[in-house]
């Protein structure tokens, strides 16, 4: 993945959180990007405002490395949605996982996918370029929740219809 690939991945989720009532008391975001590591961006209560989020989102460097999906997942069950990290209690846990590529451990994704399932955390899946699909449909929370992207700069193309989709679990 290029730097201008990984900037449009940035770009989407500025674009998504647009319309969001960000605040402590409605909608939280946390940010973490993987490769062969897990790297916390920021936390559900690090930023109160969707301005300090797409500052925030703006200073994000592109992580070198494999793609390791599972860490992503097992982070997702394990740390995300604690409560010292802006978890809360009755409120839906939501986690989008945006993916170029198959996971380097297949069976390691599909055990964490299934974790996170367990867990009630709904999981939306977008794969960008050449996924496999079968891969994605496992991580996902149910098979409306995965979405394809020909290509980085396509993904404003789905924006709207997973925000769509995101949006009707508080109602």
């Amino acid at each position: 993945m290029t730097w201008k690939d990984f900037s449009q991945q940035l770009d989407f989720v500025k674009l998504f959180i647009d319309d969001m009532d960000v605040s402590q008391n409605i909608v939280r975001i946390g940010v973490a990007t993987i490769s062969t590591e897990i790297r916390t961006d920021f936390f559900l209560n690090t930023y109160r405002t969707k301005e300090g989020i797409k500052k925030a989102l703006s200073n994000i460097t592109d992580p070198q490395g494999k793609t390791h999906t599972w860490l992503a997942l097992e982070y997702l069950h394990k740390k995300a949605f604690n409560k010292e990290n802006g978890g809360r209690v009755g409120v839906p846990k939501i986690a989008i996982i945006l993916t170029d590529g198959a996971s380097r451990d297949r069976q390691k994704t599909l055990v964490e996918a299934e974790r996170l399932h367990n867990e009630s955390i709904r999981v939306y899946a977008i794969g960008i370029r050449n996924v496999d699909l079968t891969e994605l449909k496992a991580i996902a929370s149910k098979p409306d929740n995965v979405y394809l992207s020909s290509d980085f700069s396509a993904l404003k193309d789905i924006e709207a219809s997973l925000k769509e989709n995101v949006c009707k679990i508080g109602k």
